[in-house]
């Protein structure tokens, strides 16, 4: 699927396992800190979790510059990573990537969204502009949720 955002055009394709190292180097590069600021960082987490059929990977050039992996959890579709590298953040892909996530629930049947996101993450603020609303504040996490 090519996907347009101003002058850029940008591919969205299905993962396999080949993109496994730029997807656990982007998650690293993203998350690292908060996951370590909470525990300890354990690259085995990443890969026990990944699954590429679940994943969709963002092309620009042919070149990799984002992911994100939903799934389907007791009945429920969940956003559960979405990652941009640093050159291609506050251009409007994660509101687009967004937009085409509830889509495909949608297309599914599914009538929410669900996702977690730490709570000192400022991906939370975008969440909220978008319509999510948190449904269980952790002490880490905050749960979120968006009616489709």
């Amino acid at each position: 699927m090519i996907i347009t955002i101003g002058k850029l055009n940008f591919k969205l394709r299905k993962a396999d396992w080949k993109d496994y190292d730029y997807c656990y180097k982007l998650f690293k590069i993203n998350m690292k800190s908060y996951i370590e600021e909470h525990w300890s960082w354990k690259p085995e987490k990443f890969r026990s979790y990944f699954n590429p059929s679940q994943v969709k990977i963002l092309e620009y050039n042919n070149k990799k510059f984002g992911f994100y992996q939903t799934s389907i959890e007791n009945g429920d579709y969940y956003l559960k990573e979405i990652h941009i590298s640093d050159k291609f953040k506050g251009k409007g892909i994660g509101s687009r990537l967004l937009d085409i996530i509830h889509s495909e629930a949608k297309q599914r049947g599914y009538k929410k969204i669900l996702l977690q996101v730490f709570k000192d993450n400022p991906a939370k603020r975008l969440y909220k502009k978008l319509g999510y609303r948190i449904t269980k504040d952790e002490q880490i996490f905050t749960l979120m949720e968006k009616k489709l």
